[in-house]
Protein backbone atom coordinates (compact mmCIF):
# COMPACT_ATOMS: atom_id res chain seq x y z
CA UNK A 1 0.00 0.00 0.00
CA UNK A 2 1.19 3.49 -0.87
CA UNK A 3 2.47 5.45 2.14
CA UNK A 4 1.78 9.12 2.78
CA UNK A 5 3.14 11.21 5.60
CA UNK A 6 0.79 12.86 8.10
CA UNK A 7 1.83 15.66 10.45
CA UNK A 8 0.30 17.52 13.37
CA UNK A 9 2.30 20.68 13.94
CA UNK A 10 -0.25 22.05 16.45
CA UNK A 11 0.06 25.78 17.24
CA UNK A 12 2.20 28.17 15.20
CA UNK A 13 1.80 31.82 14.34
CA UNK A 14 0.22 32.76 11.02
CA UNK A 15 3.47 33.63 9.28
CA UNK A 16 4.98 30.28 10.26
CA UNK A 17 1.91 28.27 9.24
CA UNK A 18 1.93 29.69 5.72
CA UNK A 19 5.69 29.26 5.53
CA UNK A 20 5.45 25.59 6.53
CA UNK A 21 2.82 24.89 3.88
CA UNK A 22 5.05 26.42 1.22
CA UNK A 23 8.16 24.64 2.54
CA UNK A 24 6.42 21.26 2.30
CA UNK A 25 5.27 22.12 -1.23
CA UNK A 26 8.77 23.15 -2.31
CA UNK A 27 10.39 20.08 -0.79
CA UNK A 28 7.87 17.90 -2.63
CA UNK A 29 8.74 19.63 -5.89
CA UNK A 30 12.41 18.93 -5.24
CA UNK A 31 11.67 15.27 -4.48
CA UNK A 32 12.86 15.57 -0.89
CA UNK A 33 9.52 15.07 0.89
CA UNK A 34 6.65 12.60 0.42
CA UNK A 35 2.98 13.42 -0.20
CA UNK A 36 1.86 15.03 3.05
CA UNK A 37 -1.28 15.78 5.01
CA UNK A 38 -0.85 18.29 7.82
CA UNK A 39 -3.13 19.41 10.65
CA UNK A 40 -2.39 22.64 12.51
CA UNK A 41 -3.66 25.50 14.68
CA UNK A 42 -3.01 29.23 15.06
CA UNK A 43 -1.56 31.33 17.87
CA UNK A 44 -2.06 34.26 17.83
CA UNK A 45 -5.33 34.44 15.90
CA UNK A 46 -4.57 35.30 12.29
CA UNK A 47 -6.42 36.65 9.28
CA UNK A 48 -5.23 35.07 6.05
CA UNK A 49 -5.88 37.03 2.89
CA UNK A 50 -6.47 35.32 -0.44
CA UNK A 51 -3.57 35.74 -2.85
CA UNK A 52 -5.46 38.22 -5.02
CA UNK A 53 -7.06 40.32 -2.27
CA UNK A 54 -6.14 43.95 -1.67
CA UNK A 55 -4.72 44.33 1.85
CA UNK A 56 -5.70 47.97 2.33
CA UNK A 57 -9.11 47.57 0.71
CA UNK A 58 -10.16 44.49 2.69
CA UNK A 59 -8.64 44.95 6.15
CA UNK A 60 -8.27 47.39 9.03
CA UNK A 61 -4.60 46.72 9.89
CA UNK A 62 -4.44 49.03 12.91
CA UNK A 63 -7.45 47.33 14.50
CA UNK A 64 -5.82 43.95 13.90
CA UNK A 65 -2.56 45.17 15.42
CA UNK A 66 -4.32 46.63 18.45
CA UNK A 67 -6.04 43.28 19.05
CA UNK A 68 -2.87 41.22 18.59
CA UNK A 69 -4.10 39.60 15.39
CA UNK A 70 -1.70 38.87 12.55
CA UNK A 71 -2.50 39.37 8.87
CA UNK A 72 -0.75 37.19 6.29
CA UNK A 73 -1.31 36.61 2.59
CA UNK A 74 -1.82 33.01 1.46
CA UNK A 75 -0.39 31.36 -1.63
CA UNK A 76 -3.95 30.35 -2.46
CA UNK A 77 -6.88 32.42 -3.66
CA UNK A 78 -10.24 33.05 -2.05
CA UNK A 79 -11.31 35.49 0.60
CA UNK A 80 -10.21 36.52 4.07
CA UNK A 81 -10.46 34.00 6.91
CA UNK A 82 -10.00 34.63 10.64
CA UNK A 83 -8.22 31.56 11.99
CA UNK A 84 -8.86 31.21 15.68
CA UNK A 85 -10.93 28.31 17.03
CA UNK A 86 -10.42 25.64 14.40
CA UNK A 87 -8.47 22.78 12.89
CA UNK A 88 -6.72 23.60 9.63
CA UNK A 89 -5.63 20.92 7.19
CA UNK A 90 -3.28 21.00 4.22
CA UNK A 91 -2.59 18.46 1.49
CA UNK A 92 0.56 18.54 -0.64
CA UNK A 93 1.18 16.04 -3.43
CA UNK A 94 2.14 15.57 -7.05
CA UNK A 95 -0.96 16.47 -9.06
CA UNK A 96 -0.60 13.13 -10.92
CA UNK A 97 -1.09 11.11 -7.73
CA UNK A 98 -4.42 9.36 -8.24
CA UNK A 99 -5.64 10.52 -4.83
CA UNK A 100 -5.65 14.15 -6.03
CA UNK A 101 -5.34 13.86 -9.81
CA UNK A 102 -7.38 15.74 -12.39
CA UNK A 103 -8.52 19.31 -12.71
CA UNK A 104 -8.76 21.63 -9.72
CA UNK A 105 -12.46 20.79 -9.39
CA UNK A 106 -11.75 17.05 -9.65
CA UNK A 107 -9.04 17.20 -7.00
CA UNK A 108 -11.31 19.29 -4.75
CA UNK A 109 -13.89 16.53 -5.06
CA UNK A 110 -11.41 13.81 -4.06
CA UNK A 111 -10.14 15.75 -1.04
CA UNK A 112 -13.67 16.73 -0.04
CA UNK A 113 -14.75 13.08 -0.05
CA UNK A 114 -11.95 12.32 2.44
CA UNK A 115 -13.00 15.23 4.66
CA UNK A 116 -16.64 14.17 4.55
CA UNK A 117 -15.64 10.63 5.60
CA UNK A 118 -13.47 12.00 8.41
CA UNK A 119 -16.22 14.25 9.69
CA UNK A 120 -18.57 11.26 9.67
CA UNK A 121 -16.10 9.41 11.91
CA UNK A 122 -16.22 12.46 14.18
CA UNK A 123 -20.00 12.14 14.29
CA UNK A 124 -21.02 14.92 11.90
CA UNK A 125 -23.04 14.18 8.76
CA UNK A 126 -22.22 16.71 6.04
CA UNK A 127 -22.46 16.94 2.26
CA UNK A 128 -20.66 18.65 -0.61
CA UNK A 129 -22.00 21.85 -2.15
CA UNK A 130 -23.37 21.09 -5.60
CA UNK A 131 -22.66 24.43 -7.25
CA UNK A 132 -21.05 27.79 -6.50
CA UNK A 133 -23.11 30.55 -4.98
CA UNK A 134 -23.68 33.63 -7.16
CA UNK A 135 -25.06 35.78 -4.38
CA UNK A 136 -23.21 38.92 -3.33
CA UNK A 137 -21.06 38.22 -0.31
CA UNK A 138 -18.56 39.94 1.94
CA UNK A 139 -14.78 39.68 1.96
CA UNK A 140 -15.05 36.85 4.50
CA UNK A 141 -14.58 33.33 3.17
CA UNK A 142 -17.26 31.36 4.95
CA UNK A 143 -20.34 33.19 3.67
CA UNK A 144 -20.49 31.39 0.31
CA UNK A 145 -19.98 27.74 -0.64
CA UNK A 146 -18.15 26.93 -3.87
CA UNK A 147 -17.62 23.71 -5.81
CA UNK A 148 -17.22 20.65 -3.58
CA UNK A 149 -16.84 22.56 -0.36
CA UNK A 150 -18.51 20.97 2.62
CA UNK A 151 -21.83 22.14 4.03
CA UNK A 152 -24.19 21.14 6.83
CA UNK A 153 -27.85 21.79 6.14
CA UNK A 154 -26.77 24.20 3.41
CA UNK A 155 -24.37 26.15 5.63
CA UNK A 156 -20.66 26.09 4.91
CA UNK A 157 -18.49 24.17 7.39
CA UNK A 158 -15.16 23.78 5.57
CA UNK A 159 -13.51 26.53 3.52
CA UNK A 160 -10.70 25.37 1.23
CA UNK A 161 -8.38 26.85 -1.39
CA UNK A 162 -5.82 25.36 -3.75
CA UNK A 163 -2.76 26.40 -5.72
CA UNK A 164 -0.43 24.50 -8.05
CA UNK A 165 3.26 24.89 -8.75
CA UNK A 166 5.46 22.89 -11.11
CA UNK A 167 3.07 19.94 -11.24
CA UNK A 168 2.38 19.82 -7.48
CA UNK A 169 -0.65 21.01 -5.57
CA UNK A 170 -1.20 22.57 -2.19
CA UNK A 171 -4.72 22.64 -0.82
CA UNK A 172 -5.49 23.89 2.63
CA UNK A 173 -8.72 24.52 4.45
CA UNK A 174 -10.28 25.58 7.71
CA UNK A 175 -12.72 23.60 9.88
CA UNK A 176 -14.03 26.12 12.44
CA UNK A 177 -15.14 25.07 15.89
CA UNK A 178 -17.00 28.35 16.41
CA UNK A 179 -16.96 31.90 15.09
CA UNK A 180 -16.44 35.17 16.89
CA UNK A 181 -18.44 37.21 14.42
CA UNK A 182 -18.20 40.54 16.19
CA UNK A 183 -14.43 40.23 16.17
CA UNK A 184 -14.25 39.10 12.54
CA UNK A 185 -16.32 41.99 11.27
CA UNK A 186 -14.38 44.48 13.41
CA UNK A 187 -11.30 43.58 11.36
CA UNK A 188 -12.81 43.92 7.89
CA UNK A 189 -12.87 47.26 6.12
CA UNK A 190 -16.62 47.62 5.61
CA UNK A 191 -18.16 50.95 4.66
CA UNK A 192 -20.87 51.44 7.27
CA UNK A 193 -22.42 49.99 10.40
CA UNK A 194 -25.59 49.10 8.52
CA UNK A 195 -23.71 47.22 5.82
CA UNK A 196 -21.61 45.45 8.44
CA UNK A 197 -24.69 44.31 10.37
CA UNK A 198 -26.40 43.08 7.21
CA UNK A 199 -23.34 41.10 6.17
CA UNK A 200 -23.05 39.67 9.67
CA UNK A 201 -26.64 38.42 9.55
CA UNK A 202 -25.98 36.95 6.12
CA UNK A 203 -22.84 35.21 7.40
CA UNK A 204 -24.73 33.56 10.27
CA UNK A 205 -27.22 32.09 7.80
CA UNK A 206 -24.53 30.70 5.51
CA UNK A 207 -21.74 29.48 7.81
CA UNK A 208 -21.60 27.05 10.71
CA UNK A 209 -19.03 25.75 13.19
CA UNK A 210 -18.66 22.25 14.60
CA UNK A 211 -19.84 23.22 18.06
CA UNK A 212 -23.16 24.53 16.78
CA UNK A 213 -23.70 21.26 14.91
CA UNK A 214 -22.78 18.93 17.76
CA UNK A 215 -23.80 21.03 20.76
CA UNK A 216 -20.47 20.05 22.35
CA UNK A 217 -17.04 21.59 22.78
CA UNK A 218 -14.90 20.60 19.81
CA UNK A 219 -12.09 18.13 20.46
CA UNK A 220 -9.04 18.85 18.29
CA UNK A 221 -7.36 15.51 18.99
CA UNK A 222 -10.48 13.49 18.26
CA UNK A 223 -11.14 15.48 15.08
CA UNK A 224 -7.58 15.10 13.75
CA UNK A 225 -7.72 11.34 14.35
CA UNK A 226 -11.12 11.10 12.61
CA UNK A 227 -9.93 13.12 9.61
CA UNK A 228 -6.77 11.00 9.36
CA UNK A 229 -8.93 7.88 9.17
CA UNK A 230 -11.10 9.52 6.52
CA UNK A 231 -8.09 10.37 4.37
CA UNK A 232 -6.64 6.86 4.79
CA UNK A 233 -9.92 5.22 3.78
CA UNK A 234 -10.78 7.41 0.80
CA UNK A 235 -7.23 7.81 -0.53
CA UNK A 236 -6.42 4.13 0.01
CA UNK A 237 -3.05 4.94 1.56
CA UNK A 238 -1.21 4.09 4.74
CA UNK A 239 -0.66 7.27 6.73
CA UNK A 240 2.62 7.41 8.62
CA UNK A 241 2.73 9.98 11.43
CA UNK A 242 5.93 11.95 11.15
CA UNK A 243 7.62 15.30 11.67
CA UNK A 244 8.91 18.09 9.51
CA UNK A 245 12.33 17.30 8.07
CA UNK A 246 15.31 19.50 9.02
CA UNK A 247 15.28 20.94 5.47
CA UNK A 248 11.58 21.81 5.80
CA UNK A 249 12.17 23.45 9.17
CA UNK A 250 15.05 25.52 7.80
CA UNK A 251 13.16 26.53 4.66
CA UNK A 252 10.02 27.39 6.63
CA UNK A 253 12.00 29.61 8.99
CA UNK A 254 13.60 31.35 6.02
CA UNK A 255 10.23 31.86 4.29
CA UNK A 256 8.62 33.11 7.47
CA UNK A 257 11.27 35.73 8.10
CA UNK A 258 11.98 36.88 4.53
CA UNK A 259 8.51 36.56 2.97
CA UNK A 260 5.43 35.96 5.08
CA UNK A 261 6.04 38.53 7.80
CA UNK A 262 7.15 41.18 5.29
CA UNK A 263 4.97 44.02 4.00
CA UNK A 264 6.42 43.42 0.53
CA UNK A 265 4.49 40.12 0.43
CA UNK A 266 1.42 40.97 2.46
CA UNK A 267 0.71 44.38 0.88
CA UNK A 268 1.39 43.48 -2.73
CA UNK A 269 -1.41 43.77 -5.27
CA UNK A 270 -1.74 40.61 -7.32
CA UNK A 271 -3.83 40.52 -10.47
CA UNK A 272 -6.37 37.75 -10.84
Amino acid sequence: MLKWRILDTDYMDGFANMAVDEAILQQNIEGKSPPTIRFYRWNPPTVTLGYFQDYEKEMLPQVCSDMGIQIVRRLTGGRAILHQHELTYSVVANEKEQQVSGSIIESYLKISKALVKGLKYYGVEVEMAARPSKEKTSAACFDAPSWYEIVWQGRKLVGSAQTRRQGYLLQHGSIPFRFELDLLFELLNIASFEVKERLKRNFIKKAVGLEEITGQTANYGKLSAALAQGFADVFGVELIWGELTPDEVDLAEHLRNTKYCQDSWNHQRNKG
